[in-house]
């Protein structure tokens, strides 16, 4: 009997172990760098892995599996050598680089040309790893990597187009008609990350917000700028008069000034900046929310005399009531 149940266990063992042996060969087969790499771009990837993968777990995990470059940036404008890498551990299953296990991708940057030292790659840099620490302490790491709904979700004072010509591992966000899009170039690589913006884009996203808050501003008052402005909202109706040439006594129904059913932008105080769209109902009654500021509403299609705007002053936390009237130029 002793025999029996001694030769049940080796078989399970035995299985075990087979299974264990695929699991492992299955990533040291399969796994495999998608762009050719120098001796010291390998070296530069097997530091920065290792380095990432600090706990003794992912150790283990990592040995277990493997590593590859997937995507290889080489046209940074703030570092000229950008290696996107994905690591893998048994069953080639993605393995997290930090030890909350909550990303599967991870960025390693190598760069062997001199680095820019003027003020621009000092605020650029220090810009990016302070929105990035701050979506990693409030959101947790993202799992591909850092993109423009990520950013949106943690920065309340971000507005869609701040995106507006972001660059992006495959392509490069763009914001037209009140819309945040993301357009993938039409050759090369397809993944999942090609969304995760990459270093020249987050300088972009840095000129766009500096432009829009202030070209003066430091780089922590940028930051406190898209976190601390807070939320309000606008909210009223909007309407189109007069309609009648001549006001009668009493007043003819007619005549009443009649509500837009449209698109309306909402731009910065002096109407050079777009911030967001948005869509009136029938009666022309709208709610929008929108970051603490003083904006102009202006009509997508005007029909009154040249280019109209109203101000409105949004308060964090508030709901602001405005009742506008877009003139026709009947008189």
């Amino acid at each position: 009997m002793s025999a029996i149940k001694s030769g049940k266990k080796n078989i399970t063992l035995a299985v075990l172990g087979i299974i264990l042996f695929i699991g492992i060969v299955i990533p040291k087969l399969t796994v495999q760098d998608a762009v050719s790499l120098t001796a010291e771009e390998k070296n530069c990837v097997h530091a920065g892995v290792r380095q990432q993968f600090d706990h003794p777990l992912q150790r283990i995990a990592l040995w277990l599996g493997k590593s590859a470059v997937i995507y290889k940036q080489g046209d940074g404008i703030i570092k000229e050598n950008a290696l996107v890498v994905k690591s893998y551990t048994i069953f080639r299953i993605p393995l997290t680089d930090t030890r909350f296990f909550n990303r599967f991708t991870q960025h390693v940057i190598c760069d062997w040309a001199s680095e820019r030292t003027d003020g621009v790659f000092s605020e650029v840099t220090e810009f990016t790893e302070n929105i990035q620490n701050f979506v990693i302490k409030n959101i947790g790491q993202p799992i591909e990597g850092f993109s423009a709904p990520i950013y949106l979700q943690a920065f309340p004072g971000l507005l869609e187009a701040d995106f507006d010509g972001v660059e992006t591992l495959e392509g490069k966000y763009v914001y037209e008609n009140g819309k945040l899009n993301f357009e993938r170039r039409k050759s090369g690589r397809r993944s999942s990350a090609g969304d995760v913006i990459v270093e020249k884009g987050h300088e972009t996203l840095f000129n766009n917000i500096r432009g829009r808050l202030g070209n003066d501003l430091s780089v922590n008052e940028i930051i406190k700028g898209i976190t601390a402005r807070g939320i309000g909202r606008v909210s009223g109706t909007i309407l189109l008069g007069p309609i009648c040439p001549v006001v009668k006594d009493p007043p003819d129904p007619k005549c009443a000034d009649k509500p837009i059913f449209g698109t309306f932008i909402v731009q910065n105080a002096m109407g050079n900046v777009e911030f967001s769209r948005f869509g009136t109902l029938r009666d022309g009654s709208f709610s929008v929310p929108l970051p603490a500021g003083e904006y102009s509403i202006t009509w997508e299609e005007p029909k009154g005399p040249g280019i109209q705007g109203r101000l409105v002053n949004v308060i964090a936390g508030e709901t602001s009531e405005y009742a506008i009237t877009f003139d026709t130029g009947i008189r």
